[in-house]
């Protein structure tokens, strides 16, 4: 099967040859994002969109970068519009490849892993990390945006109607920071807040309309201990304090399998999908571990109140004599699938029934009290099956298609 791993300029109007800038700009949630925001801004700025680009540093001080564009009026500037526009978005930062195996020999490379920031193109996948989660999907709306801005440009074209945004986070794979600090910090995000738009989370759903998905809740529980050779009497044994404590919190974790109340048959599993991991930082074998930790990780669900188990697991931490942290991440996300948004885009897809999904995304920020947007769905190119993993790809089939689909919808929205 024929390769090509060679570079591409990136093209305003065609996905791919963005896409594989995209890979090419290693953006790493531990390392800064900057270089893949950069090839982001300079198509979005080529295309006609004003770009805002803001900057915060990471709890290492790594720079991280977030861009809002906007084409088409401008809301809080007095620009003449009836209608609220569209919003697409999503993340530049990856997960790690390092177990990356690349395409592999059916693909033509020799079984030479080769690196994970080198796109391929074969005949029908784009391979890459972040060909799917999601430089794949943020090549496409960029494309999109192009082409919509190409058309409003045309002579004796009527201009946009109405404004299009386009955010790019940083940090989605790490805890959803960008888009908290996107929130928090960008002079250009309340405008978007009060337009409160339709728009898309574009992260990969095969092109289906995924309307709610779980949260992002971290619970733990750290014991101290003393550090000494464990031949002496010297030491205290943290991992030995928490064992009491995880005696009482297994009926915990049990309830949230079997109780009704904690479930919603919407999803599959159905609960909160309480998973328990231990810490001691693998203390060597005769130093008794001066610290160990429980973590619970949480996925919250629409219509499901967690408050009285997450209180539950704070009074058993205190009953123990344990630290206990709580760090929300995210709640989940909800849109009424029933609502003219998501009606109507189902009926774009011929898609018979409303779908949701376990994985979390940005959509638990940008629609939660803080983010203000409640009329958003997720909805991008490529299967969540290939994210993170170690041959990652998205179907060249997929990529054009969810850019027609972006622009069908931009156009809609802001155009027509």
């Amino acid at each position: 099967m024929p390769v090509d791993s060679s570079p591409a300029r990136p093209s305003p109007t065609d996905p791919l040859p963005l896409a594989r800038a995209l890979i090419a700009a290693a953006s790493v949630s531990r390392d800064s994002n900057a270089a893949a925001a950069a090839v982001c801004e300079t198509a979005l700025a080529a295309a006609g969109f004003e770009v805002e680009r803001t900057v915060y540093r990471d709890g290492r001080g790594v720079e991280k970068v977030n861009l809002l564009a906007r084409l088409g009026p401008d809301p809080a500037a007095g620009g003449s519009t009836e209608r609220p526009g569209f919003v697409w978005l999503g993340h530049t930062d990856v997960v790690p490849a390092n177990e990356w195996t690349g395409p592999g020999p059916d693909a033509g490379s020799g079984g030479v892993p080769g690196s994970p920031f080198e796109p391929v193109v074969t005949e029908d996948r784009l391979y890459g990390r972040g060909a799917c989660d999601m430089k794949g999907p943020v090549a496409c709306a960029i494309a999109a945006g192009a082409r919509l801005a190409a058309q409003a440009r045309r002579p004796g074209a009527a201009p946009l109607t109405a404004p299009l945004w386009i955010g790019l986070t940083a940090d989605e794979e790490i805890g959803f920071e960008g888009a908290k600090e996107l929130v928090a910090r960008s002079a250009a995000y309340p405008a978007l807040r009060a337009a409160d738009p339709p728009g898309l989370i574009g992260e990969p759903t095969s092109l289906t309309a995924v309307h709610a998905h779980k949260g992002s809740h971290l619970l733990t529980a750290v014991a101290r201990g003393v550090a000494a050779h464990s031949s002496t009497a010297e030491g205290v044994n943290a991992d030995l304090k928490l064992i009491p404590f995880l005696a009482d919190l297994l009926p915990l974790i049990r309830r949230t399998e079997t109780d009704p109340a904690l479930q919603n048959d919407a999803f599959d599993p159905p609960g909160l999908s309480w998973n328990l991991t231990l810490s001691d930082h693998e203390t060597v074998l005769n130093i008794t571990p001066e610290e160990a930790r429980a973590t619970l990780y949480s996925r919250p669900v629409p219509g499901v109140d967690d408050g009285p188990l997450v209180a539950e697991f704070h009074a058993l931490a205190r009953k123990h004599g344990l630290e206990s942290i709580d760090d929300r991440h995210a709640g989940p996300f909800y849109s009424d699938p029933h609502a003219p948004f998501p009606t109507a885009v189902r009926e774009l897809l011929g898609q018979a029934e409303p779908r949701t999904v376990c994985y979390g995304t940005d959509g638990g920020v940008f629609a939660g009290p803080a983010g203000g947007l409640t009329n958003l769905l997720v909805l991008g190119p490529g299967s969540i099956a290939q994210a993170h993993t170690a041959a990652e790809f998205i179907p060249l089939d997929q990529l054009h298609r969810g850019c027609d689909l972006y622009e069908t919808l931009f156009r809609t929205h802001c155009l027509n």
